[in-house]
């Protein structure tokens, strides 16, 4: 078999899977479980409203009394609207506009970490997932996964001896998932997650990182403002996953679309 058939018919079967699976999602389970609101960014491309109904689809069926929440801009809300049709008309996914239409998606994302830290079991997911058993929320901060410690790895170490925190242990935090348990933090601590990542991005403006990291750190600006505000903060927090891998088959995995292209 050439490789070229090969990697048709392997398409064709990621397809069909994909279909079967939104099938089997869309069949009305008995409500049990824990009441979450799941709340996901689709923006900047129609693409992340259609690669997120796997991720809504399989959250909502593996916890069949929760609800979503959609977050759009323009360039994604009418096609969110078609793709989750299914779901919208049972009342099982709400679609609401974002803040701000100019600002980054990372800016975005933030601004809906922080507008959902005050609401009880209201957590933030990627898109880019799949879920293949029911959430149980820690009943504490809660991040995706743990990856490594900033000074262990460039281009991020080279940034430290430029930004004013006093952890030197500050640890790269995975957001694909996100619970800021309600209490925690005050509104003047929550704003400090905008703070650092708009230094992060004064610091790349800067000339102060080299040229060819600068998109890196900026794609994960978000993620670094995040991981230096919870270490800044000194509160507690667990990890859902001890361990990640790329589409790795556990309760909770990710694609990660924006970095790999590659979908579930």
């Amino acid at each position: 078999m050439s490789s070229v058939l090969f990697a048709k018919l392997r398409l064709l079967g990621k397809r069909l899977e994909r279909v079967f699976a939104l099938v089997k999602w869309s069949i009305p389970r008995m409500k049990i479980g824990t009441e979450y609101t799941a709340h996901v960014l689709a923006v900047k491309s129609p693409n992340y409203a259609r690669i997120g109904k796997i991720a809504v689809a399989s959250f909502l069926y593996h916890n069949p009394k929760s609800k979503v929440v959609i977050h759009c801009d323009k360039s994604t809300k009418e096609k969110a609207s078609f793709e989750f049709r299914h779901f919208l008309k049972r009342s099982r996914v709400q679609i609401v506009d974002v803040e701000s239409e100019n600002d980054t998606w990372q800016v975005q994302k933030i601004n809906l970490l922080v507008a959902i830290a005050r609401l009880e079991s209201n957590f933030y997911m990627d898109c880019d997932v799949r879920w293949n058993a029911n959430l149980t929320l820690p009943d504490q901060c809660t991040i995706y996964v743990t990856e490594f410690k900033l000074r262990e790895k460039s281009p991020y170490r080279e940034l430290l001896p430029y930004l004013d925190f006093t952890n030197p242990n500050i640890e790269m935090l995975n957001t694909t998932f996100v619970y800021l348990y309600p209490g925690k933090f005050m509104d003047l601590e929550l704003e400090c997650i905008v703070g650092f990542h708009d230094e992060l991005v004064r610091i790349c403006n800067s000339g102060l990182v080299a040229r060819l990291d600068v998109p890196q750190i900026l794609r994960l600006s978000e993620q670094l403002g995040f991981s230096i505000f919870l270490a800044e903060s000194g509160r507690e927090f667990v990890a859902l996953k001890s361990t990640d891998g790329h589409m790795d088959g556990s309760f909770l995995e990710s694609s990660y679309y924006g970095a790999t292209g590659v979908e579930f």
